[in-house]
């Protein structure tokens, strides 16, 4: 009887390390970052083109103002800036519908645009555009009743 309730108590504390080492205590600052990070990781890996065009593109109009306007970068252009508002669009859909499930327990959670912006920092996007795409992004945060 005692090697049963042994075991039991192994097996008890065996699942108590386990449900530790998956992550940290749900609604934690550490949580939300762990938990998001997941969410956008997995997001940026699959988008990485449109990532790609958008760093790419600010690092063009950021080069002293002397971007590179012919007609064969203006298609360039204008292809990187539909490509950052299907990322936008898909962001919008997958992500931000992903994170608020998942953050619907806790009492705050972090807006969508400031996860895409995270997210576009991590993939080396630079401050300005990724400012300039929050704020095209803004409109994922605006609820139903237009605030």
């Amino acid at each position: 009887m005692q090697t049963v309730i042994r075991a039991g108590l192994a097996l008890l504390a065996a699942a108590s390390l386990a449900s530790c080492a998956t992550g940290p205590k749900p609604c934690t600052a550490e949580w939300v970052d762990w938990k998001t990070d997941r969410i956008i990781d997995d997001f940026a890996r699959s988008h990485q083109k449109q990532i790609a065009s958008i760093r790419d593109l600010g690092a063009q109009l950021a080069s002293g103002g002397k971007a590179d306007l012919s007609n064969s970068n203006k298609a360039q252009l204008a292809l990187a800036a539909i490509g950052g508002l299907t990322l936008i669009g898909d962001f919008a859909h997958d992500v931000a519908p992903k994170a608020a499930e998942a953050m619907s327990e806790c009492s705050t959670a972090p807006k969508a645009t400031q996860l895409l912006a995270s997210m576009l920092r991590k993939n080396g996007v630079d401050e300005k555009t990724a400012q300039a795409v929050e704020q095209v992004g803004q409109l994922l945060d605006i609820d139903k009743s237009g605030r």
